[in-house]
C-alpha cells in the first residue's frame, strides 16, 4: 500500500508521515523544494515558471515510489501523481499553521504569517501554472483530517486504520 500525505504549509505532513512510517515499517519518501534551498519562499517565487525543474523534481519522487510496494509519500503533489495510492489531505487552519511554523522555524508570529502566506500562495500558483493542478481541490482524496482535532499519534492511527479498509 502506498499512502500519500499532503497538506498546506504547517499542516503536519512530515510529522504524521514519520510517525506512520515507523508504525507501519514502511519506507518514507519525503521530498520538498526545501531540500534544495534555505529560502523556500524566494525559491518557489523565482521558479514559479520553471517547468523543467518542477517536472524533473516530481519525476524523481514518482520513480522512488514506483520502486516500493509499500511506502509513505509526503509531498505536496504525491496524491495527484502516485497512482493507486491512499490519498490523505491534512487540514489545519491558517492560524494554527502559523503557530506551528513559528515554533518549528523559530520565527515571530508576524514573520511566520508572512512565510506561510507567501509559501502557500507561491506554491499554489506554481502547481497550477506547471501542472494545471489546484491543490485546494480534494474531491479525489480518500481521507481528509483536521489535524487540530486529534493528537499526532491519533492521526497516524486513523490513517493506518482507514488505509487497511481502503478499496479502490
Amino acid at each position: 500500500m502506498k499512502i500519500c500525505i499532503s497538506g498546506l504549509t504547517g499542516s503536519g505532513k512530515t510529522t504524521i508521515a514519520e510517525i506512520l512510517s515507523k508504525k507501519l515499517h514502511y519506507p518514507l519518501i519525503s521530498s520538498s523544494y526545501k531540500n534544495l534551498t534555505k529560502d523556500i519562499v524566494k525559491f518557489t517565487q523565482e521558479n514559479v515558471n520553471n517547468e523543467k525543474l518542477a517536472k524533473e523534481f516530481d519525476k524523481k519522487i514518482i520513480q522512488l515510489a514506483k520502486k516500493e510496494k509499500n511506502c509513505i509519500i509526503t509531498t505536496w503533489l504525491g496524491p495527484w501523481f502516485i497512482k493507486n495510492s491512499f490519498k490523505v489531505w491534512l487540514y489545519a487552519s491558517e492560524e494554527e499553521r502559523i503557530k506551528r511554523v513559528a515554533k518549528r522555524e523559530k520565527l515571530s508570529l508576524k514573520k511566520a504569517k508572512e512565510y506561510v502566506e507567501k509559501k502557500d500562495n507561491s506554491t499554489i500558483k506554481h502547481f497550477m501554472k506547471v501542472y494545471g493542478i489546484n491543490i485546494l481541490e480534494h474531491e479525489d482524496f480518500d481521507l481528509i483530517i483536521n489535524t487540530e482535532s486529534f493528537s499526532k499519534n491519533k492521526i497516524a492511527e486513523i490513517i493506518e486504520k482507514a488505509a487497511k479498509v481502503y478499496k479502490k
